[in-house]
């Protein structure tokens, strides 16, 4: 049946747009020429512009310009935006706001997220170059951007990927899941809600709160929720799926309540369900501390980088600098070594950087010791001087001291002397600092000697004073 001119007009406006959405970028601009011989993939006939072909280049010429009025006058009208060569030749920048660099983005976060395995990453990055590469040429630029971009993210396999795809579907599909809590009477499980999954310290953790309260044998109320690695959560195992994941007869369970019901002690505590997650859950059983540190300035966007990468969480900092007075007005805290500082008021002349983060003991220790052995940032742990408190610098450097100690038992006689000789003359270890040092001790260890002594003989002697009374 012969088409009439309208089919015609659109059949070449949807191959038009069709061959600059898949086969143009800014190298690759589409042609008249190109876009006719595209159409005969549509077994449509074009032999050059003779008589009898189906499509012709002047109107392919007029639906680029259609489309150049249009991304003009509606730019958001359109999902890509179409871009113009000096010589006049059309091609799409972007589509559905994704440039080259973007899609490479997109890929690399897919690659390097630990929880969607290797087998979806391939199905995903392949449907996402077939939507939105341009050519052979195009797919390969993109994938070596995914390259540089990508880490090497160790990805969870097995067991642990498969526990935590099934919190993941009882969160997403507000499902019911039956788990043992610690504390079980008889081994019990009970059915949870997952209120929310979130990494935490590295993990994924899971928090959950059961239908009904729980008590200890005794009657006393026990917190009924969970808040744990999702790895560590005991899930009941069977081969029906529906023992242990099923749908929520309450389709529209109000948590907020829920919560209220079978943990009244928090919900009493606390304003509501969001204040205990962010003031109590995640404080709760974990040692977290107000750590102060110091560092130049000059080192400020490093040291930034390095921190919120690793605590997820932005570095609140002041600027401060040495002050050689005894102004207590100024003097805003001393450093362990006695120096005072200050607030900068002259906003310009930027000298320390001093901040204060709450964050876990051991897990600012566990980023701290690896700044000094980074192979990325030479030396940058000891750009940081931390202020305060003290026990996290004995922590540190009794860490420092025993690894130091286990490795310097593998050396020969003539190795040990060489170390110790290379410590005294950088500074680090100072002979009459360390024979003082052992003196103290030694002394320290005779005062205990006998003060126990002392102790033992006034205990023989309040005994023997018991034994003589018994005979008067």
């Amino acid at each position: 049946m012969k088409r009439t001119d309208t089919q015609i007009h659109f059949i070449e406006l949807l191959i038009t747009i069709d061959y600059l959405i898949h086969n143009t970028d800014e190298n690759n601009p589409a042609t008249q020429q190109k876009i006719c011989s595209y159409a005969e993939k549509y077994n449509l006939k074009y032999n050059g512009g003779k008589a009898g072909d189906d499509i012709k280049r002047q109107r392919i010429s007029n639906c680029l310009s259609f489309l150049e009025n249009i991304s003009i006058k509606y730019p958001d009208a359109l999902p890509f935006i179409l871009e113009k060569t000096e010589s006049g030749k059309y091609y799409i920048e972007q589509r559905n706001g994704l440039d080259t660099n973007q899609v490479a983005q997109v890929l690399a976060a897919l690659k390097n997220d630990k929880y969607t395995n290797e087998e979806d990453v391939n199905f995903l990055i392949e449907n996402i170059l077939n939507a939105f590469s341009t050519s052979n040429l195009n797919r390969k630029k993109i994938m070596e951007e995914v390259n540089i971009l990508n880490r090497g993210v160790k990805k969870i396999e097995g067991e642990s990927l498969k526990n935590i795809k099934l919190f993941e579907k009882a969160y997403k599909e507000n499902k019911l899941i039956r788990v043992k809590p610690r504390i079980s009477i008889n081994n019990r499980y009970y059915w949870y809600r997952v209120v929310f999954l979130k990494e935490y310290e590295r993990k994924l953790y899971a928090f959950l709160l059961p239908l009904e309260k729980r008590k200890s044998i005794s009657g006393f109320e026990i917190n009924s929720y969970i808040f744990e690695p999702v790895n560590n959560i005991n899930v009941f195992t069977s081969n029906n799926k529906n023992d242990y994941l099923c749908d929520d007869l309450d389709e529209n369970r109000d948590l907020e309540k829920l919560f209220q019901k079978t943990n009244p002690r928090m919900a009493n505590r606390y304003k509501n369900l969001d204040e205990f997650i962010t003031k109590g859950l995640f404080k709760q059983g974990r040692h977290v501390a107000l750590i102060s540190f110091l560092f130049r300035s000059s080192n400020l966007q490093m040291i930034k980088n390095n921190f919120e990468d690793h605590f997820g969480e932005k570095l609140v900092f002041k600027y401060v600098k040495k002050v050689f007075n005894e102004d207590e007005n100024n003097i805003i805290f001393e450093d362990p070594r006695g120096n005072k500082y200050a607030y900068v008021t002259d906003e310009d002349k930027k000298y320390l950087c001093y901040a204060t983060v709450a964050v876990e003991m051991s897990a600012f220790e566990n980023w701290y010791l690896s700044l000094l052995f980074s192979n990325e940032i030479p030396n940058i742990g000891r750009r940081i001087d931390i202020i305060k408190p003290s026990i996290l610098r004995t922590r540190l450097a009794r860490c420092a001291a025993s690894n130091f100690q286990k490795v310097f038992s593998m050396l020969s006689s003539k190795e040990r002397t060489d170390m110790l000789v290379r410590l005294i003359s950088h500074n680090f270890i100072n002979q009459e600092i360390v024979e003082e040092a052992i003196k103290k001790r030694e002394r320290e260890k005779e005062e205990l000697i006998e003060r126990m002594k002392k102790h033992r003989e006034e205990k023989t002697s309040n005994i023997l004073n018991d034994d003589l009374l018994k005979f008067d």
